[in-house]
């Protein structure tokens, strides 16, 4: 295992900092999907049924934060989509599996002091449900919002944008790319 820039990543699957070499990836390809899905699962995906196959990269077994950190600081690309799920997203994000991260999660998300107490006691990974059934897509933009400023701090050269999807739906449900959030099963903007 390699360190790179605090993360521990294996060091043959990612890109190499100096050389901006991802396993792969054609060279001159400027925009790339990184995912922790496996290629399968990605592939069949209506939000990236359209997007050429070569262009997705799946982090594998390795943990996306440290995939991600290495692609971003390669300065190779000049867009890079994050399809994650929210365990991931939440490791993106640095939140600990602990009920203080949860509302330090809600309350840098937006969320109300009144609103954010009915998840008092609530660990980080038993949010999304709740979130979700309770239609608060708003979180969950701001949530990938947050993902999406973190890692561009890292390279302004390099745009990023966050897609947060339910895994048991495989579909996109809040996402860094628009104003409005995307509402699941119709499509239509919130």
């Amino acid at each position: 295992m390699n360190a790179v820039h605090g993360a521990e990543i294996d060091g043959s699957r990612v890109a190499n900092a100096h050389t901006g070499i991802i396993p792969g990836i054609a060279p001159g390809m400027l925009e790339i999907y990184l995912t922790h899905l496996g290629h399968d699962e990605a592939r069949s995906m209506d939000f990236l049924s359209g997007v050429p196959a070569a262009s997705i990269v799946s982090s594998g077994e390795n943990r996306l934060s440290g995939f991600l950190v290495e692609t971003v600081c390669s300065g190779r690309f000049r867009h890079i989509h994050i399809v994650t799920g929210w365990a991931e997203l939440l490791s993106l994000l640095g939140v600990t599996e602990s009920a203080n991260s949860s509302m330090r999660l809600l309350r840098e998300a937006g969320m109300k002091e009144c609103e954010a107490a009915a998840f008092r006691g609530a660990l980080p990974s038993e949010l999304f449900p709740s979130l979700y059934y309770g239609k608060r897509f708003d979180i969950l933009k701001k949530a990938c919002l947050m993902a999406k400023r973190r890692f561009e701090s890292m390279d302004c050269s390099t745009r990023i944008d966050c897609h947060l999807v339910a895994s048991g739906i495989m579909q996109v449900v809040a996402t860094s790319l628009c104003d409005s959030c995307i509402v699941p099963k119709t499509g239509r903007q919130r």
